[in-house]
C-alpha cells in the first residue's frame, strides 16, 4: 500500500475535531432575561347563581439579582375586575396579549383561567 494515504485519515479527523471545536453554539438567556412577563386571569365562580370572582395574578414577588438590584418583573400584586372581558380589556390596553384559555371544575366550582404574556 502507497504511504501517502495514511496522512489522510489523521487529516481528516484533525480537521473534524478543528471544526467542531470552532462551531458556534445557540446561546439561550437565563431564566431572568426572559423577554416576556406573564400573567393570568382568574375567575371562580362558587355556584351556578353565585356571581364571577375575578382575580388578576401576576405571579410571586421578584428577586433581587446578584448585584442586589430589583428584578425588572411586575410586583405581585392581584386586581379584582367584575367580568373576564372587563379584565382582558384592561390588561390589553397596557400591552397584554392572550396566549390560552382553559376551564376546570374543582369541587362543584367552574374556574376560568385566561393565560397572558407582554414584552418584558
Amino acid at each position: 500500500m502507497d504511504s501517502t494515504l495514511k496522512p489522510i485519515p489523521f487529516l481528516l479527523l484533525f480537521l473534524a475535531f478543528w471544526a467542531a471545536t470552532n462551531a458556534y453554539s445557540q446561546t439561550t438567556s437565563s431564566p431572568t432575561e426572559s423577554t416576556f412577563l406573564y400573567c393570568e386571569i382568574i375567575g371562580l365562580r362558587r355556584n351556578p347563581i353565585a356571581s364571577l370572582e375575578v382575580t388578576v395574578d401576576y405571579g410571586t414577588p421578584p428577586t433581587r439579582s446578584k448585584k442586589n438590584q430589583p428584578s425588572t418583573v411586575a410586583p405581585a400584586r392581584k386586581e379584582d375586575f367584575d367580568s373576564m372581558v372587563e379584565a382582558m380589556n384592561y390588561l390589553s390596553r397596557n400591552g397584554w396579549e392572550l396566549l390560552q384559555t382553559y376551564t376546570e371544575t374543582l369541587e362543584g366550582r367552574s374556574i376560568s383561567h385566561w393565560v397572558l404574556r407582554k414584552k418584558n
